[in-house]
């Protein structure tokens, strides 16, 4: 199936396009990027289309704000800085989509690359409030947002910049618990994560998400409905379960249950709630 990653630069005003000059722009900052090419739209300085090798990078701009509802997830995600003010002073933006059918994790990692590459490019020249990635429903800081793109020349993942994560704490748990659930792994496995509400240590829940989530992406993991993860050195013993949705009502997951989970790994049911 196709899947197509999304990010969005805010704006404080206006900004016509001029795809040559971006063009430029990307190949000196990126000499080995690979062949670029571009094609204005049909509406001059609303519209254009880079070429990256064979990967196609819409882009458009918009003399209007983004909306709340698109910019944010339902669930506060987790961010070490506050995109209120830039969010709140941006009035245009401009989007870059990239995407297609390649096959598998790097197939995904191909078109999520080149819409970070030509977004850090675009940034560099039309001083952003901030950038919103869309598939993690996430607003990041401008130069942040530039350094992660270096990472990718080293072949590293830029993961803090792609994949979000937003703490669940259920209502009425006997006792004090923390889940936890990922925005961005969609475009990538099809699936988001859920880690099913766990005791001790919120902190921990995050670096339980996190911890699969670098195997899934830089392993090439492969989940699938009852199998058993163990891997002593991250701390990990959980049983994954596929669900059309589970946490939240909108999202295909896989649902990680974990040794002290509140929740029985089979039933999905409160612990306490099981017959014995």
């Amino acid at each position: 199936m196709p899947r197509y990653f999304t990010a969005t630069v805010l704006l404080e005003d206006a900004w016509p396009l001029d795809i040559d000059r971006i063009a430029r722009a990307l190949v000196d900052r990126y000499p080995n990027i690979g062949r670029v090419d571009a094609l204005p739209g049909p509406a001059t300085g609303e519209t254009g289309l880079l070429t990256i090798d064979h990967a196609q990078v819409v882009l458009h701009s918009i003399s209007s704000p983004m909306s709340e509802d698109d910019a944010r997830p339902k669930l506060r995600i987790l961010r070490t800085w506050d995109p209120e003010p830039g969010f709140n002073a941006h009035r245009a933006q401009i989007t870059i989509t990239c995407g297609g059918r390649l096959p598998g994790v790097d197939g995904g990692k191909a078109f999520a690359a080149a819409t970070h590459f030509v977004t850090t490019a675009v940034a560099g020249m039309a001083k952003p409030l901030a950038i919103h990635w869309g598939p993690a429903r996430q607003l990041l800081e401008p130069s942040d947002f530039a350094v992660s793109a270096e990472t990718l020349l080293t072949g590293t993942m830029p993961l803090g910049a792609w994949i979000s994560y937003a703490p669940v704490v259920p209502k009425g748990a006997e006792k004090q618990a923390t889940g936890m659930v990922t925005y961005g792994l969609r475009p990538f496995i099809q699936h988001e994560l859920e880690l099913a509400p766990r005791t001790g240590d919120p902190r921990a829940a995050y670096r339980c998400v996190g911890a699969v989530v670098r195997r899934l992406m830089q392993e090439g993991l492969e989940l699938r409905d009852g199998m058993r993860m163990e891997d002593p050195k991250a701390g990990l013993a959980l049983t994954v379960r596929e669900r059309r949705y589970w946490l939240r009502r909108d999202e295909s997951v896989f649902v990680l249950v974990a040794e002290d989970s509140i929740v029985d790994p089979w039933s999905l049911r409160p612990r306490d709630r099981n017959v014995a």
